[in-house]
């Protein structure tokens, strides 16, 4: 809140230049919201936004919604403790922004557990699979999905997918190996592609 009237109020004239913000790890939450809008609504030039290994989980909606278009070129969202529900707004403001927003990152850190947060988990439903692909579409070069995907089999899945689209994004989807790997099929990949986690060893970027 402090930051937000700092930045909007404060008479310091340092808000129309500043073009990158960077917010990770400060312990934010659904309360923050209303400051992070002003924040971001203050910032006419802003070209990065990284509020990443924060506790904003879904609410994280609500500012994507709410946020004016921005000539924004970086989002990054990562260990936030984001889910599906939270896709349908982000492909949302991704259209919005098609034309300067390049690099989202939703991939999740070593330091994650470190500092006690809750990774993202995404593409755990069919329809999140299907928001994560349209999202590649609206013009990004890149997309972060590090270690925040079910298991290694949803990942080659869903980099199959991706690989025979025609947006030229690069995919970052590495996975550590979870218990769900060695559970049989996972529900979103083909039945050829159910038992074969290696194929995501050769497709780490598409």
């Amino acid at each position: 809140a402090a930051l937000a009237e700092g930045l909007s109020g404060g008479g310091l004239q340092l808000a129309p230049p500043l073009q990158h913000l960077y917010l990770n790890v400060n312990g934010l939450t659904a309360e923050a919201m209303p400051s992070l809008l002003q924040i971001v609504s203050s910032l006419p030039k802003l070209e990065s936004l990284f509020i990443g290994e924060n506790q904003l989980g879904d609410d994280a909606a609500a500012l994507l919604e709410r946020m004016p278009t921005r000539p924004l070129r970086r989002l990054e969202l990562g260990s936030n403790g984001l889910t599906d529900a939270a896709l349908p707004s982000l492909l949302a403001f991704a259209t919005r922004h098609r034309d300067t927003l390049r690099s989202l990152e939703l991939s999740s850190y070593k330091s994650t557990h470190y500092f006690r947060l809750k990774p993202n988990l995404l593409a755990s439903t069919p329809a999140g699979a299907d928001h994560l692909v349209a999202i590649t579409s609206t013009g990004l070069a890149y997309l972060g999905l590090d270690n925040c995907l079910p298991s290694r089999a949803v990942a080659a899945a869903l980099l199959a997918r991706l690989s025979t689209g025609t947006a030229a994004c690069s995919v970052n989807a590495r996975q550590r190996r979870t218990a769900y790997d060695d559970e049989g099929p996972s529900p979103l990949a083909e039945p050829r592609r159910a038992t074969d986690t290696s194929a995501f060893l050769t497709a780490a970027a598409v």
